[in-house]
């Protein structure tokens, strides 16, 4: 048996603003902490492990921090009222995988020209 371990990190927002914040069309915030979803799609090349931690909307830690600052200078940029009363933190996740890998029976034996052995 094997495990594969992998990290990752989900990105939740909140704002101290006295009034809800509406940050994207999915994801309106206040004082409670929420996940910030995140399409994948629009990430090109990512790694195997990567792409793994993307199906629970998981992140490596460096694209975290990117999208996490990335949220600040959107909120920003879009003149958000309240923008500078976001609040981001990142919440470690640990991904376990175990497998078993069984050979199960030869199928056909060749040579370099195809001959059977």
């Amino acid at each position: 048996m094997r495990t594969k371990t992998l990290i990752g990190y989900r990105i939740e927002a909140r704002t101290s603003h006295t009034s809800p914040i509406k940050l994207f069309e999915d994801l309106t915030l206040d004082s409670n902490w929420r996940e910030v979803p995140f399409d994948f799609s629009s990430v090109p090349d990512l790694s195997s492990g990567e792409h793994e931690l993307a199906v629970y909307n998981l992140f490596n830690y460096s694209m975290a921090e990117s999208v996490r600052w990335g949220i600040f200078s959107s909120a920003k940029r879009h003149n958000i009222e309240g923008y500078f009363l976001i609040e981001t933190r990142l919440v470690k996740h640990i991904y376990s995988v175990s497998y078993e890998l069984t050979s199960v029976e030869v199928i056909k034996s060749t040579d370099y020209r195809g001959n059977p052995v």
